[in-house]
């Protein structure tokens, strides 16, 4: 709660304050706004160590929310006023993060970690002008994200690792919003970073009881940034539809290679439900972040080839897989896949289409026989009753005869 209530003060203080400077209530260059808030941060880092001996949990508040001061300077000394290259200001940051990681890793400070890198995450926020600076927020992101990574590596905190959710949704979504507004390769590189994080932070760093949820929530905030991609020139779809496609090949190869590990979840009413949570992550997120990779063709090109290859790439990860609920979502996905496929390929209607679907209903069956799972059983069942119904209706919908057929004399 100590946590809390300083990032909330954090929050509350910058805000006031960037609003009296935008409404000309304080006078103070961007200069002297930096060198004051390094002052301030100075003063407040002596007396939080100084406070550690005697009241470990406040001290640590104080002393990380020194830190916080001097992250909000630097950031603010580079993208903000651009007092000092920004290549300097992150350099700075990257420093003060680490310094921090190290010493919450080392002293084992869950409330450290908590305000220096809860409150790390809201500087660029605190300082903003309105101004779109993508790139400078994913970039501070990474800075930020990595080294908390890094110091909360084999700690089950609780309360931190609700802290990282909420930073890489706030940067995540962030991004993804302002590159949605600016330019493919911006919204491209928002895409991406939950991705970084996962594949540079967690799965090196993250404890093997908190690695799937933790995962699983970077891929979900890649998957609704996703949602937010779309294509400026018709040159580019194939770009955006190759990293959409790319980002979910990834999430199933991280997945074959994690799949040892316990699930896991952020809420408690769901830790005991693994089969939903396979669903989610197997299932789910790659289909679609598979799906808006085939919509960025769908205007501009062809989305077949997006298709075939997220149908593959699911029935090598359902073969790979033994009997489970792991088997079963990719065996759906690929089913789901598969009938994409054969919706957008070209063929006569109603006969061609219709018997392709029912080779691929018999196809799925096959494949149980081969790999049981439930999804290839009903899926292959569900998919020849399909084409019946369709074939009966299509029947009915033909035009009545005139005539009796074969029962009426040749014309000449």
């Amino acid at each position: 709660m100590l946590a809390i209530a300083v990032l909330a003060a954090v929050l509350a203080v910058g805000t006031f304050l960037s609003w009296a400077y935008s409404n000309g209530y304080l006078h103070l260059s961007p200069p002297m706004r930096v060198v004051i808030g390094m002052a301030f941060a100075a003063a407040l880092g002596t007396w939080g160590f100084q406070l550690r001996k005697r009241e470990r949990s406040f001290g640590s508040t104080i002393l990380a929310l020194a830190l916080v001061i001097v992250q909000v300077c630097a950031y603010a000394a580079g993208p903000a006023f651009h007092l000092v290259p920004t290549w300097v200001a992150f350099a700075g940051t990257a420093l003060i993060s680490w310094i921090l990681a190290f010493f919450a890793h080392i002293e084992n400070d869950e409330p450290l970690w908590c305000v220096g890198f809860g409150g790390a995450a809201i500087a660029p926020f605190v300082t903003s002008d309105g101004s779109d600076r993508v790139y400078a927020l994913l970039i501070y992101g990474l800075i930020t994200l990595l080294p908390a990574c890094f110091a909360i590596s084999q700690r089950a905190w609780p309360v931190a690792w609700r802290v990282f959710y909420a930073a890489s949704a706030l940067f995540s979504l962030s991004a993804a919003e302002v590159g949605f507004r600016t330019t493919t390769t911006a919204m491209l590189c928002a895409f991406a970073f939950p991705f970084v994080i996962a594949a540079a932070g967690v799965v090196p760093f993250a404890p093997e009881e908190r690695k799937r949820a933790a995962l699983r929530w970077l891929a979900l905030l890649g998957a609704l940034a996703s949602i937010r991609t779309q294509v400026y020139f018709d040159s580019r779809s194939w770009i955006v539809a190759a990293v959409l496609l790319s980002a979910a090949l990834l999430w199933l190869f991280l997945l074959d290679h994690q799949s040892h590990l316990p699930q896991s979840s952020l809420w408690s009413r769901t830790r005991e439900m693994p089969r939903l949570l396979n669903w989610i992550d197997i299932a789910f997120i790659p289909l679609l972040i598979s799906y808006e990779a085939a919509d960025a063709l769908r205007n501009h090109g062809y989305p077949l080839a997006v298709y075939v290859t997220a149908a593959l790439a699911f029935l090598a990860f359902a073969w790979r897989r033994s009997v489970n609920s792991m088997r079963d979502a990719a065996a759906f996905a690929c089913t789901v896949m598969a009938s994409a496929v054969l919706l957008i390929v070209p063929l006569e209607d109603p006969l061609g289409r219709l018997t392709a679907f029912v080779g691929l209903g018999l196809a799925t069956l096959a494949a149980h026989r081969a790999k049981p799972s439930v999804s290839w059983l009903f899926g292959g069942i569900a998919l020849l009753i399909a084409c019946g119904i369709t074939s009966i209706s299509v029947m009915l919908d033909r035009t009545a005869y005139a005539f009796t057929p074969f029962v009426t004399e040749a014309s000449a």
